[in-house]
C-alpha cells in the first residue's frame, strides 16, 4: 500500500490463501485491524489484467532491508513473467514527526536505512529504480519536521537514488475548519504556481547536493497529489 500504512506494512501478511491470512493493524494509531485480502499477488493480477506497470512502496519505518529484498525476490520468482515493478519508493513520509505510521526518522538515519535497503534489493534485481522520499516545506503548514532533509539525504545516499518522491499534496492547507473559504479558493487557484516553484526548488537541490556525476540521473516523481483542505 501507499501512504502511512506502507511504513508499518509487512507484505508477507498479504500473500497466500486468503482464508489463511491473519488480521494486521490497518491504522497504527488506533490499533484497528483488518485482514489484507488484497495483497501483492492480487495487485499483480490486476496490473496484468489492465496492462499496467507497478510501483511499490517499501516499509522503511518498521521494516528492514531483508524484508524488502524478500519482496523483490517474491515478485521476481512469482511474477517474473507478469507486470514488472520497475519503480520502488522507499518509505512514505518519515520526515514527519507526527506521521500516522507511528514512525519518524531523522534524515541521516533515513539515508543510512535507504542505502542498506537499496543494496539488499539490488543484490536480488540489479535493474531496479529506487526512490528516496523528499519534502520541501512551505510556511502555512511545515510538514517536514527536519530542516535540510533533502540536502542531507542527497549528500548521504545520492549514489543509490534514482528519483526523489515528492508529495505535492498539501495545497491549500487549512489548519482548521475556520479557514476563510475565499482564501482557500484563491490558494487552490494559485497552487499550480506553488507546485512549479516546489519542483524547481527540488531540482535545484538535486543539482547542488547530489554526488558528482549523479544529478543528471536523479528524476523527480510526484507520488501524492491532492488538495488538503483541513488537517484534522
Amino acid at each position: 500500500p501507499g501512504g502511512f500504512l506502507g511504513d508499518a506494512y509487512d507484505w508477507r501478511a498479504g500473500v497466500g490463501p486468503r482464508r489463511e491470512r491473519k488480521a494486521i493493524v490497518a491504522q497504527p494509531s488506533s490499533g484497528e485491524k483488518g485482514k489484507p485480502l488484497f495483497g501483492t499477488d492480487e495487485l499483480a493480477q490486476f496490473a496484468g489484467a489492465t496492462g499496467s506497470g507497478l510501483m511499490l512502496q517499501v516499509n522503511l519505518g518498521t521494516g528492514n532491508p531483508s524484508l524488502a529484498a524478500d519482496w523483490v525476490r517474491h515478485m521476481k520468482e512469482r511474477h517474473g513473467g507478469g507486470p514488472q515493478v520497475g519503480w520502488w519508493e522507499l518509505g512514505n513520509e518519515l520526515y514527519h514527526k507526527g506521521d500516522a505510521s507511528g514512525v519518524s526518522l531523522p534524515p541521516e538515519a533515513y539515508a543510512d536505512k535507504f542505502l542498506a535497503t537499496a543494496r539488499a534489493m539490488r543484490a536480488v534485481a540489479p535493474g531496479l529504480r529506487l526512490g528516496a522520499i523528499a519534502m520541501e516545506n512551505y510556511p502555512t503548514f511545515p510538514f517536514n519536521s527536519y530542516p535540510g532533509w533533502n540536502e542531507k539525504v542527497l549528500r548521504r545516499a545520492g549514489g543509490e537514488i534514482d528519483f526523489l518522491a515528492v508529495h505535492n499534496a498539501y495545497f491549500p492547507v487549512g489548519p482548521d475548519d475556520g479557514a476563510d473559504p475565499k482564501g482557500v479558493y484563491r490558494a487552490l487557484l494559485a497552487s499550480p504556481r506553488l507546485v512549479e516553484e516546489n519542483l524547481r526548488t527540488v531540482a535545484g537541490q538535486i543539482d547542488r547536493h547530489a554526488p558528482p556525476g549523479r544529478a543528471g540521473r536523479i528524476d523527480i516523481a510526484v507520488t501524492e497529489w491532492a488538495p488538503l483542505f483541513h488537517v484534522n
